[in-house]
């Protein structure tokens, strides 16, 4: 259904003033666009660095989003939204006196909402496309403006087909200006029927995980729907499974070969994977490890023959699913922590520290009662107060983890049990003080529960960046059942029941005795605590 009541100008007017929300460079082409119609763009909302840049060299008035309420003060005609993942309230939208206008990358209303393009690719789609539409309540919801169709390539990857919505875009919003410059803005109604709305916790069927029962084509699409190429993908990986390890697969072949075996068999060949499918063989030639790293297929299958989902069955898939849709929503939040960690070795901090200095600066506990506190919470303020004490502005980073909320279970392969706490150095601070923000600090670690491994890979910022705890704490009830892990250089164990707390020093320590000495000042310190720590050297 068509029309031509919204969005027009008044016939006095032929230019228009905007606001921008959207953190991507195609804010930038859309900017000048606008500003070569001789139109005015009071500000663009934007975390995006480029954009921020851009901003700057053009005086172009930028609003941070701690800032945006400040444009309710603005008298302007479009809101202009272009990739911007924020759900705008409706108080917001109804700011412009002619409408609020959003770029999609589908064809609405099929594909509305997030991972449009990868949701495409896995069913299977011919073409793609995209949209402007105006902003109604609803995630993508509102009357059509402009849409550009695009022809998906046999081998389109979600990164290649973004690149095409990309430029679709550009000449999809230069029709729309002219569209509004010379009145004649059409709008086409959404039809209902057709609309399906796709979330950020929405994964895709196994979790990532190939499924070998598929014929070759939807394994390709599957696979092609992962790859983003050199782009952030907060989308998911593909991956195979073999030996209780994950690896990444970033693309696969399609061969010549019908399958002759059942589906999931595999040959090695040349440094190659053939699988067997229900129809042509696949053939990978590369994997990278869960972190990123890339992997050798000959060390990783010894093996010439063998068959995929041997120790891997498909409760436990949909087990790994359900967690992975349960944890997307903190994905950020660790994503900004681990980059402020990266390259963070606490080793040489516990190897360095002059003894004598950890003597000199003994703990005044004042008034604080052990009781008030939990003995994981006493334990590290001891440790932290000691770094502290004896070097310059350096945060502690240790990994976490609290058995009696453990979401990980047998699935630490493929997410991260031992999660980074970082403690930063406090000046003139209370002890008290100091336990307060350890007690802040641990609550807001564990509401964030727990990341996938591959977050290494699929953030661009941290390839290549893998954070290995070098002291790593486990909390729990008792500690009768202690797993030791050759990974972590120290590790402590906690018994919050009987107040007591076991150090394990391996030989990965290259100064054993430094980091001993350092614990049994810790040791020291918790026995006035009423906390009994006892360490062993793990060799």
């Amino acid at each position: 259904m068509q029309n031509n009541m919204a969005l027009k100008l008044n016939s006095t007017e032929d230019k228009f003033d905007c606001v921008i929300i959207g953190d991507s460079t195609l804010v930038i082409c859309c900017s000048e666009m606008i500003i070569e119609r001789n139109a005015k763009i009071l500000g663009i909302i934007t975390e995006c660095k480029e954009v921020i840049e851009w901003c700057n060299e053009y005086n172009v008035p930028y609003i941070s989003y701690m800032e945006m309420s400040c444009i309710h003060e603005y008298q302007f005609h479009y809101l202009f939204s272009i990739v911007n993942y924020r759900i705008l309230n409706s108080e917001l939208l109804d700011l412009p006196q002619m409408g609020a206008i959003n770029y999609h990358d589908a064809l609405l209303p099929r594909y509305a909402g997030i991972h449009a393009t990868s949701w495409a690719l896995i069913h299977g789609e011919k073409y793609h496309g995209i949209s402007w539409h105006e902003m109604k309540r609803g995630v993508d919801a509102g009357d059509i403006l402009v849409q550009k169709k695009i022809a998906i390539e046999p081998n389109e990857t979600t990164f290649t087909l973004n690149m095409k919505c990309y430029c679709k875009a550009v000449q999809g919003f230069e029709d729309l200006l002219d569209n509004i410059c010379s009145n004649n803005v059409t709008v086409i109604s959404q039809d209902v029927k057709d609309r399906k709305v796709y979330y950020k916790k929405q994964k895709p069927v196994m979790g990532g995980v190939i499924n070998w029962g598929m014929k070759s084509e939807e394994i390709k699409n599957y696979v092609n729907a992962m790859n983003y190429g050199c782009y952030d993908n907060t989308f998911c990986t593909s991956k195979i499974f073999h030996r209780g390890k994950y690896y990444i697969v970033i693309s696969v072949k399609i061969s010549n070969e019908l399958s002759t075996k059942k589906a999931g068999s595999f040959h090695i060949a040349d440094g190659e994977i053939f699988i067997s499918t229900i129809d042509y063989n696949i053939r990978i030639n590369s994997i990278i490890d869960i972190y990123g790293n890339k992997a050798c297929i000959n060390d990783v299958f010894t093996e010439s023959d063998g068959f995929f989902y041997s120790d891997l069955d498909i409760s436990n898939i949909n087990e790994i699913k359900k967690i992975m849709e349960d944890i997307c929503r903190y994905e950020q939040f660790w994503k900004n922590r681990l980059l402020s960690i990266v390259n963070n070795d606490n080793i040489e901090y516990f190897e360095k520290i002059n003894q004598c200095n950890i003597v000199e600066n003994k703990i005044s506990h004042g008034s604080i009662s052990d009781v008030q506190y939990t003995c994981a919470e006493l334990v590290i303020f001891v440790i932290a107060n000691h770094i502290n004490c004896t070097t310059s502005g350096i945060s502690f980073v240790f990994g976490y983890f609290q058995q009696d909320r453990d979401l990980v279970g047998d699935n630490d392969n493929i997410f991260e049990r031992y999660v980074p706490v970082i403690l930063r150095p406090v000046k003139e601070c209370s002890m008290k003080e100091q336990l307060n923000q350890i007690r802040k600090e641990l609550v807001e670690v564990q509401n964030s529960k727990t990341y996938m491994k591959d977050i290494f890979y699929r953030y661009v910022n941290l390839r290549n960046k893998y954070y290995a705890p070098v002291v790593t704490i486990c909390v729990s009830e008792n500690d009768a059942n202690i797993k030791l892990d050759e990974r972590y250089s120290i590790q402590l164990f906690i018994d919050e029941q009987r107040r007591r707390c076991k150090c394990y020093l391996n030989g990965l320590l290259n100064d054993t005795s430094s980091v001993y000495l350092f614990f049994k000042e810790v040791q020291y310190e918790l026995q006035g605590l009423h906390v009994d720590l006892s360490i062993a050297m793990n060799n």
